[in-house]
């Protein structure tokens, strides 16, 4: 039987460049999963916590916390007290691009370095208004 996690990303809250819920960038892989709990996938660099929806990404250099993706349908985590995940991908994105001009978009992705996040929407042949699927938080330069 699978151990649940006792955590839910959806209380989670994204601090930009600095955290999402208990996870601090910088942290290593033995403090992550000590703070998310559950059971873990291990990939090269990546750790998958199913249980949630959670991948962690890590430097490959350090193997420090340098990404957090979440995906799913339950809103959380929030980013300046907005939910993202299920909600029209159309309304995220132009939420995004009222308080940074620069986020780039490329239809079904967005990513804001000045708030270091991503958005990817599901895939519009599965929606003809389709909802976040997913949403990252990352370092300053991450370009994973």
């Amino acid at each position: 039987m699978k151990k649940k996690s006792s955590r839910s990303t959806q209380d989670w809250i994204i601090t930009p460049h600095e955290r999402v819920g208990p996870i601090f960038f910088g942290m290593t892989r033995p403090q992550v999963r000590k703070f998310v709990g559950g059971e873990v996938k291990e990939d090269k660099l990546v750790d998958r916590f199913e249980d949630l929806a959670l991948s962690v990404y890590y430097k490959a250099d350090d193997e420090t916390c340098a990404c957090v993706e979440i995906s799913g349908v339950n809103h959380g985590p929030t980013l300046k007290g907005r939910g993202f995940l299920g909600r029209p991908y159309d309304r995220a994105l132009a939420w995004f691009q009222e308080i940074d001009p620069a986020a780039t978009n490329d239809e079904s992705s967005l990513r804001s370095a000045k708030f270091g996040v991503g958005l990817k929407a599901m895939s519009s042949e599965e929606s003809s208004d389709p909802p976040v699927a997913s949403i990252s938080a990352f370092i300053r330069g991450y370009t994973g």
